[in-house]
């Protein structure tokens, strides 16, 4: 059973901020291994992606919690 650790950069459970992805985590800018399967170029996109989602989504919590 996966331990529900949450993450103090992104706030989501499953991983810790050095293993985060999104930006200020210890893997900023990486992509998870076993995802995809494309060439080194699509993953550099789905980093993108993932970060774009990340901030989007902060962007809409914040201006829901004001």
């Amino acid at each position: 059973m996966k331990t529900e650790k949450e993450c103090y950069n992104c706030k989501k459970k499953g991983h810790i901020k050095r293993d985060c992805w999104a930006k200020g985590g210890g893997k900023e800018g990486q992509v998870p291994k076993g995802r995809g399967g494309g060439s080194k170029d699509n993953k550099s996109n789905q980093a993108v992606d993932l970060n774009t989602a990340v901030n989007v989504a902060y962007m809409a919590s914040a201006s829901l919690g004001s």
